[in-house]
């Protein structure tokens, strides 16, 4: 209606197309114009925004249900920058922003917290793939800090042609150009605008088992367990994105508690009572018909063959609740277990059928585990790998499952009251049965983090893998944290200084020429000497160097 009216010459919506025009990219007389200043774009951005929101709210026929009113669209223009200190300090210049009562409107410090719709804009078409790429940036940073997104909303601007953009777990999906200064466009750019006005939330992304709660300034999260067919709640506070991408698993660690103010006092007097939730998309063809390969079911066996071994107390995760999570569909009042085929329906057979098929898994699990690099000295780390391959061993002997991802991201360490470190070893998404290493090997399939595999797994040996080849990970995961370092306190070397090291060929993503290298690295005293003398020389990491 907007639209069509903005069309008209006597139409009483002419402030539309004059205002589009009047910031188009063509005068009057049909001259291409550059804009000369990023900032004029954000303006116009901001003036149509509103122009827009405003029709739509004053057109829309009221309703005695106000759930159903349209949100109010606002835009913010500011800085992208800020402190560094700063956890939200890479803020969008503009985005489309909202309120907890469902209107969209102007926040008087806005970041990522309020955004609906991320803006870049650019100057002419041809740096539209800049603006994609400025985009991803700020879209990391909402999927870290806004725990209820599941997918993001934005736009790029080039000039007077706008592009819907929506960045899910394996792709970004970009729209074809609206042009507003054409009558077409500008149906467009109107007809997405008013939608996303009156849609439900999980259409831009919010994910409804995930609230935030303003009275307790904590997250309230909802965790399903397969076993019991139950529901848990439980409080989050904190969050450790470990996936420096937007793009895969998208695996979010959030420290948690079960709801009550004794919980948190308990915890805050003793930070071993925090556990974490696993947030993540999982690879459907590692979930789907294949429950051994899952990490809630490898999880669930650990802790009941050794949850009460107490030598091994806190050395693994203890599975506490965990499975799929069911969204409810509005119509009917079922619930429906999300996949990116559910999530991303609208998209179409076509477009689905060239993107990974990932499942929506939550798990709740103790103790929750600090990273190596808050460790505070070389003989600290060395206890903690012990104990972490201790449990590796207890794990592969009595549960009779291998982890098969060995790296420094999945040895982890607590911190006693009494200031001692004991190793955790976390991320169970690879594992596998022991009993399926053989079948395993009949159709290979490289699994792990990559500079750490073992040989046998990046030429894809049709050998049964073993424990042998996750203690071989562990020789590479040592040999990388002598060459750069841990942590700040015990040093880090910066790897622009590392070009020419023997180390640094593990990381060419090509299996066969990482195989080769760490063949000739490994098997030949001459060239494993050369790796040692690549190692700090500090004299606190002798002790490292030795082991």
């Amino acid at each position: 209606f907007i639209a069509d009216k903005s069309q008209k010459a006597d139409g009483c919506y002419d402030p539309l197309r004059n205002l589009v025009q009047d910031r188009s990219a063509f005068d009057k007389r049909g001259r291409k114009v550059r804009f000369t200043r990023e900032k004029h774009l954000y303006a116009s951005i901001d003036s149509l925004v509103q122009f827009i929101a405003k029709t739509t709210v004053d057109v829309a026929t009221p309703r005695d249900d106000t759930d159903n009113c349209p949100r109010k669209f606002e835009t913010y223009i500011g800085d992208s920058s800020g402190p560094e200190t700063d956890p939200l300090y890479k803020r969008p210049n503009a985005a489309i922003t909202f309120d907890d009562k469902k209107k969209l409107c102007f926040s008087d410090r806005p970041n990522h917290w309020h955004s609906l719709a991320l803006i870049e804009a650019r100057r002419s078409d041809e740096e539209q793939m800049d603006a994609l790429g400025h985009l991803k940036t700020y879209v990391w940073n909402l999927h870290a800090y806004r725990l209820d997104r599941k997918f993001v909303w934005g736009f790029t601007v080039c000039n007077s042609i706008f592009r819907a953009c929506l960045y899910s777990h394996d792709n970004v999906f970009v729209s074809d150009a609206m042009n507003v200064a054409t009558a077409k466009g500008r149906m467009q750019l109107v007809s997405l605008l008013v939608n996303m006005a009156f849609c439900d939330s999980s259409q831009l992304g919010y994910d409804a088992t995930i609230r935030y709660n303003p009275a307790v300034s904590e997250w309230e999260i909802n965790v399903n367990d397969d076993e019991r067919n139950a529901t848990d709640i439980f409080w989050a506070d904190q969050v450790q994105p470990f996936d420096e991408t937007i793009f895969g698993n998208q695996t979010r660690i959030i420290r948690c508690l079960k709801p009550g103010p004794s919980a948190r006092a308990d915890a805050d007097n003793d930070e071993s009572n925090y556990m974490y939730v696993k947030d993540s998309w999982t690879n459907c063809n590692h979930v789907v018909g294949d429950g051994d390969r899952d990490e809630v079911y490898a999880l669930r066996k650990i802790t009941n063959v050794l949850g009460s071994d107490t030598e091994l107390e806190g050395t693994f995760p203890k599975l506490l609740s965990g499975g799929g999570v069911w969204q409810q569909i509005a119509e009917d009042g079922c619930s429906l277990l999300e996949t990116t085929d559910t999530l991303l329906a609208v998209l179409g057979d076509d477009v689905l059928k060239g993107i990974t098929k990932r499942v929506h898994r939550r798990l709740v699990a103790a103790p929750f585990a600090l990273p190596i690099s808050r460790l505070r000295s070389v003989d600290e780390l060395i206890f903690v790998v012990s104990d972490v391959m201790t449990a590796y061993m207890a794990i592969a002997q009595r549960c009779e499952i291998l982890h098969r991802d060995i790296s420094p991201n999945n040895i982890m360490f607590t911190r006693k009251p009494d200031g001692s470190v004991q190793g955790v070893l976390v991320d169970f998404d690879n594992s596998m049965p022991v009993e399926d290493s053989e079948l395993e090997s009949r159709e290979p399939d490289m699994r792990g983090t990559f500079p750490f595999m073992s040989i046998g797994n990046l030429t894809n040996s049709p050998l049964p893998r073993t424990v042998l080849d996750d203690w071989e990970s562990l020789i590479y995961v040592l040999c990388w944290l002598c060459t750069y370092g841990f942590s700040k306190e015990c040093g880090f070397r910066s790897k622009r200084g590392t070009s020419r090291m023997l180390i640094k060929e593990w990381q060419v993503e090509e299996s066969m020429w990482a195989a080769d290298k760490k063949r000739n690295t490994m098997e030949i005293h001459n060239t494993f000497g050369l790796l040692i003398r690549d190692f700090i020389s500090k004299n606190d990491f002798k002790p490292l160097v030795y082991l």
